[in-house]
């Protein structure tokens, strides 16, 4: 019986003696070319943050009065044919008003309670004719949430209307240069 001799694990390249002058790295397992590779990746990656962190800079922000202006038209669109809900749109109404007043001038008024909004309201809007607009807006809608009183659909729409109003009039004019 004749014994075959195996290449043994030792010598690897004990195969390939006869063509070893042929045989080289194939171009995609070279370190030039995983050195392009990286380089090229980090540059996307890079392109990519700078696109997205363009894209959220250039993002149109909506200011206080657009959105106070957008809650109030829903507001003034849904139904309201019974007396809760009037009472619900009169305490959603005080409540936009209230977030108005503290996106629009920067001053928390979200604590305190009606009465205390009057009494600090002067001290932040100069316009008295607003003020006081505000106050009878905050009186109907007290009225209606607490008191239970009767209140029309029609009125409530005046309320909303004084609303768009009051907000419309508080919109700083852009500076002239």
């Amino acid at each position: 019986m004749q014994q075959t001799m195996l290449p043994t694990a030792q010598d690897p390249m004990q195969n390939f003696v006869e063509i070893y002058d042929f045989w080289h790295t194939p171009w995609w397992q070279t370190k030039v070319f995983y050195v392009v590779l990286s380089t090229a990746a980090l540059l996307f990656l890079f392109l990519l943050m700078w696109l997205i962190i363009r894209f959220m800079r250039s993002r149109k922000k909506i200011t206080a009065w657009e959105h106070a202006l957008h809650e109030l038209e829903m507001l003034r669109q849904a139904p309201a044919t019974s007396e809760q809900a009037i009472a619900k749109h009169y305490f959603m109404l005080r409540t936009l008003v209230k977030k108005y007043i503290d996106a629009r001038y920067g001053v928390s008024f979200a604590d305190k309670t009606d009465e205390e909004l009057v009494i600090a309201l002067p001290r932040v809007v100069e316009q008295p004719a607003i003020v006081k607009d505000i106050h009878e807006l905050l009186q109907q809608s007290e009225q209606a949430v607490f008191a239970a009183a009767s209140l029309t659909p029609m009125l409530l729409t005046a309320s909303i209307e004084k609303a768009i109003s009051v907000i419309k009039r508080t919109i700083p004019q852009p500076k002239k240069k």
